[in-house]
């Protein structure tokens, strides 16, 4: 009987030990999470570029913004791209979360630019709870992911901004990751983390938020332990100067600013009144960092600016081109071209050993994915005729027998033969100083007797070693 009592005794304040423990424990009311510190991956912020031939990845964070492009482009199949741009800003979190408290953090998308050939690509946030204590990117057993809840209201996996994403995601816009039931810490100075990352590049980025499960008289006036970062800035802040980067010709004005990275293209105005912006000299941004207006009036000052293109417009979502700062002005007076009203020109810029040239202000390979550019042959700019002819709307043939090739435009037609002088002009026998000739697999031609002889117009910047072919319609 002793020993049962015993027993029972022993038993009695084990159980009451146990038990006056998980009182303290479970008195949630008076424990909170408490947020003690924030850290970045990676440190330092640096632009972070990995490029590996076929994808090219870019990247910055800072200060609950991230900003990230993927760029695929296969030189073997032309269908195989993509190019993915996008800028995350998010909500900061709770200082406090309460037991078992919901924790929502608020996401603005800001959508640059969204291309697809046949890929299966996207980028995404993503936010969940985890050991307080590892790398990003990695997770464990006890792992809970956030969802995402759309503002109409509807819930997803992920937030991918690309390929398998809800529509609203593929525009700029907003949403929340939220994570319904936060927990609540078992002994005092329990640790959680939080991960806020992003998919999509190669380099792992994001943050990790640690939370501390604590007595709420012991969390007055303790502030997290954080790491500031300020995000790199993609846009100048001061315009260039305009004593630089314009020169008129004979056939207009062209213009080249200083390239901007991470954004879509430019808007280059257009004005007679200094002070004033104008109108943009075209319909469409433009993407190279250059132009060559040709569409002005002889003996004219305009005074010029451009802007960046951060967004470009979706009027089926009430969505507006968004424009960046002006990043460069200048004043230019046109030459005594005689001025044709009711006449449209257009160009084709190309430039000594670039292997892009721009056509109305868009910018193109001159022969994609070999990297050909104009090269200069006894003084002369020598150029692969293809891209220029079919750029202007015409046909390019080649009779390997006789090694003919025959340039039709503008209602001219035009045949030379490799290696050799002479050149027929709608039947009409002529003669040019140097010969088209084979280089690298590609058929050269002299840039000025190809052009002008398919009643185009050509002018030389000699300080840019640029050629501009001018033809109206």
């Amino acid at each position: 009987m002793k020993k049962h009592l015993s027993l029972f005794i022993a038993l009695t304040i084990v159980f009451g030990l146990v038990s006056g423990l998980s009182m303290v424990v479970s008195a949630d009311g008076d424990h909170q999470w408490v947020l003690v510190e924030t850290h970045y991956f990676p440190i330092p912020p640096e632009n972070n570029e990995e490029s590996s031939g076929l994808w090219n990845c870019k990247s910055s964070m800072g200060n609950n913004t991230a900003e990230l492009e993927s760029i695929i482009n296969d030189p073997y199949d032309k269908t195989n791209y993509s190019n993915l741009h996008a800028i995350y800003r998010w909500s900061d979190l709770p200082q406090v979360i309460q037991p078992n408290g919901r924790l929502v953090v608020k996401v603005e998308q800001e959508a640059i630019k969204r291309i697809f050939g046949n890929r299966t690509d996207s980028l995404y946030p993503y936010m969940k709870s985890d050991a307080p204590d590892l790398e990003l990117g990695y997770g464990t057993a006890i792992s809970e992911d956030a969802k995402i809840i759309l503002p109409n209201g509807v819930e997803e996996e992920y937030a991918r901004f690309g390929y398998g994403g809800h529509e609203l995601l593929q525009s700029n816009g907003t949403f929340d990751m939220v994570i319904e039931d936060f927990g609540k810490g078992y002994t005092e100075n329990q640790r959680k983390g939080v991960y806020v990352g992003f998919w999509g590049v190669k380099k792992l980025m994001g943050v990790r938020y640690v939370y501390e499960w604590q007595e709420k008289s012991n969390t007055t006036n303790q502030f997290p332990q954080e790491t500031i970062i300020n995000i790199v800035s993609t846009q100048p802040t001061t315009p260039v100067s305009t004593d630089t980067g314009a020169e008129a010709f004979e056939s207009g004005a062209r213009l080249m600013w200083p390239s901007v990275q991470n954004i879509l293209g430019y808007r280059l105005y257009r004005s007679k009144n200094q002070g004033q912006l104008g109108i943009s000299v075209t319909d469409f941004y433009i993407t190279s960092t250059s132009y060559a207006d040709v569409n002005v009036e002889p003996n004219t000052t305009y005074y010029y600016s451009v802007k960046t293109v951060l967004a470009e417009a979706n009027p089926y979502q009430g969505i507006e081109e968004k424009l960046g700062d002006v990043i460069a002005t200048f004043v230019i007076t046109t030459g005594n071209e005689i001025y044709k009203p009711g006449y449209f020109k257009h160009f084709i810029m190309l430039k000594l050993d670039s292997p892009y040239m721009s056509i109305d202000g868009v910018e193109e390979e001159v022969d994609p994915g070999r990297g050909t550019a104009p090269i200069v042959i006894a003084g002369r700019t020598m150029v692969p005729i293809r891209a220029v002819v079919q750029a202007m709307g015409g046909t390019v043939g080649w009779d390997g027998a006789t090694s003919l090739i025959t340039l039709e435009a503008r209602g001219n037609k035009v045949e030379m033969w490799l290696g050799k002088t002479d050149i027929k002009v709608n039947g009409v026998a002529r003669e040019m100083d140097i010969a088209p000739v084979a280089k690298d697999g590609r058929t050269y031609v002299p840039v000025r007797f190809a052009a002008e002889n398919l009643n185009c117009k050509v002018d030389w910047i000699n300080s840019t070693k640029e050629a501009i072919i001018v033809y109206e319609e």
